[in-house]
C-alpha cells in the first residue's frame, strides 16, 4: 500500500471500508483487500529509479487537478517541489 499516498487516497479507502462494513464483509477481508491495493498508473504515482528524492507522476489535466497535486506534494515535503 505504500504506493497509495495523499489524503484523497485515505478518503477513498475510508469510503471503501464503510461500504465493506455495510455489506457485511469481515474486518479481515477488508484489511486483506486494502493490502492488495495498487495505485492507478499516472495518478499520483510514486516512481522509484534509485534516485535520492521522491518522484511523483500525475496526469493532472486541469488547473484544479494540478492545484490538488501540488497541495498534496506540499503536505508531504518541506523541500522544493519541481513540476514539469
Amino acid at each position: 500500500m505504500p504506493s497509495l499516498i495523499g489524503k484523497f487516497n485515505v478518503y477513498n479507502i475510508l469510503a471503501a471500508v464503510s461500504v465493506g462494513i455495510v455489506s457485511g464483509l469481515t474486518f479481515e477481508t477488508i484489511v486483506s483487500a486494502i493490502e492488495e491495493l495498487e495505485g492507478v498508473k499516472g495518478r499520483f504515482e510514486l516512481v522509484n529509479c534509485d534516485q535520492d528524492f521522491p518522484v511523483i507522476v500525475d496526469y493532472a489535466h486541469t488547473p484544479d487537478s494540478l492545484e490538488n497535486v501540488l497541495t498534496t506534494c506540499r503536505e508531504l515535503t518541506e523541500g522544493k517541489i519541481f513540476s514539469v
